[in-house]
């Protein structure tokens, strides 16, 4: 198979490294940014392009969509009118519309939206706990996700990148689309009830840097999402209250992560590790998340998260981004 990667950024070389250690097929790129693309050329040992459509007479079986959230529909739309099967990045766009723009132009072809979490040890526990009933009826769950920006691409000007700017679909509501991605996964769907968010750092951009999220789900349940761009130490996790014991998936750092999963036996009053991993390679989700697409093209697999759910996904995150303005303190003092 030949893959095209369209954007060289961070995450784009990462698919390319990781295609090529599964031995896929041919990777071929192309980015805007000439010195960019050239240079990932050279170091990945890949033919490189000048335009997308001069890319795609190469007649790439797959592409993969990762340039900035705000950059995603137009290439996307080429490759998927050019028969590619299609993986694109997380957010599908920056905007339902763009979105939607998107979803109207598969014709059949697989598509895989950026879903890494759902291959995450941590959350796959959490998964496979909550299917096979080992806490009862799940009542509440309490995400959290919690990274200081300017670490979060090393030798990356983070005031550059499309995390910081409001315009290209930056913010921590939508960098923290992996939750809302996962506990759609394994709470069943939910609507926003309710959202906060706001600049609180000296952080040089221009989006929210701390956000909390209220979650109603179908079943009845409750869930709050925590995220920020503060934290010097990288912290991520969730706990979920049952009728019958508690899950806590607790992670803290990168390269390497540390990793732990306890369940709680209301009956028994005793916890039980489910999982402990001292020293995570994070890069092993993104390893598994390529073979899973690689699945979905050659054996026709059901996508972990197809074009659709990556929509919703993004209609959450746009909810709690429009309730998530900043209100004024309540007046809580007796009027005289």
């Amino acid at each position: 198979m030949k893959f095209l990667v369209v954007g060289c950024g961070s995450i784009g070389k990462r698919h390319i490294a990781n295609l090529l250690t599964l031995k896929a097929g041919e990777v071929i790129v192309f980015d805007t940014d000439p010195a960019r693309v050239e240079e990932t050329a050279k170091t990945h040992g890949v033919r490189s392009f000048s335009s997308l459509t001069e890319a795609l007479r190469e007649k790439p079986d797959a592409a993969l969509i990762c340039t900035p959230t705000h950059e995603h529909a137009d290439p996307a739309i080429e490759c998927l009118k050019a028969g590619c099967a299609l993986f694109i990045e997380k957010p599908v766009a920056d905007s339902l519309e763009e979105a939607w723009r998107i979803v109207a132009e598969v014709k059949g072809q697989a598509v895989l939206t950026g879903c890494n979490m759902r291959f995450h040890p941590g959350v796959e526990t959490l998964q496979r706990s909550l299917a096979a009933g080992e806490i009862g009826k799940p009542l509440f769950f309490k995400s959290r996700f919690s990274h200081y920006l300017p670490n979060w691409r090393p030798g990356t000007d983070y005031r550059a990148t499309y995390s910081a700017r409001a315009n290209q679909g930056g913010g921590i509501i939508l960098e923290c689309l992996h939750e809302i991605d996962y506990l759609r996964w394994i709470g069943g769907e939910a609507a926003v009830a309710d959202a906060f968010a706001d600049k609180v750092s000296n952080l040089e951009i221009e989006t929210e840097d701390t956000a909390l999220m209220v979650l109603k789900f179908d079943s009845g349940a409750v869930g709050v999402i925590e995220a920020d761009y503060l934290n010097q130490v990288k912290l991520r996790g969730c706990e979920i209250i049952g009728t019958r014991g508690t899950l806590v998936w607790e992670s803290e750092g990168k390269s390497p992560e540390k990793i732990l999963v306890r369940r709680y036996d209301a009956s028994r009053k005793s916890w039980e590790t489910l999982l402990d991993k001292k020293s995570y390679d994070g890069n092993m989700m993104y390893l598994l998340e390529m073979n899973h697409l690689l699945d979905c093209i050659a054996n026709r697999e059901k996508p972990a998260a197809d074009l659709e759910t990556g929509c919703r996904t993004l209609e959450l995150a746009l909810s709690a981004r429009e309730k998530g303005t900043f209100r004024e303190t309540v007046q809580t003092t007796r009027p005289e």
